[in-house]
């Protein structure tokens, strides 16, 4: 909580400061990207610890960012915020609904009867998406 506290306002304050939105949202990809990678990979339940601090981290950046971003990109602010913004919940939440649906197939690449998850995988892939969606925000030319 702690980390995604400190990444969302400090990821904030400072896209406000520097008038930056893209390039945070990024950040943000790239910090939870790296953590998930670590956490994937990790010997011991410190490393996890460091993997989950990033991956809290770039979420706190990428969701208080990402959200201004979107305040910034709305057509029609004045008539039809809430009607976008209604779009955007649920494009945020379509993902968190059908991600425990899919997440058992990732899961269950290359286990053995009796044999444990990959979780690897799962976290890599989490990696790749968040890192792709980061990428994809710098495609939008309307905000810096």
């Amino acid at each position: 909580m702690l980390a995604t506290t400190a990444g969302a306002l400090g990821g904030g304050f400072l896209s406000d400061r520097l008038h930056r939105r893209r390039i945070f949202v990024l950040i943000g990809a790239i910090l939870f990207g790296a953590g998930a990678v670590i956490m994937a990979f990790a010997p011991s339940l410190p490393i996890i610890v460091v993997g989950s601090v990033l991956v809290s981290m770039g979420i706190g950046i990428f969701a208080a960012v990402d959200q201004a971003l979107l305040l910034d990109v709305l057509p029609e602010k004045e008539t039809d915020a809430g009607r976008f913004m209604g779009i955007m919940a649920f494009a945020i939440s379509a993902p968190q609904a059908f991600a425990p649906f899919i997440a058992p197939l990732f899961l269950a690449v290359g286990v053995v009867a009796g044999g444990e998850k990959n979780y690897t995988l799962l976290y890599v892939i989490a990696a790749a998406c968040t890192l792709a969606g980061g990428f994809v925000v710098l495609k939008i030319r309307s905000v810096r």
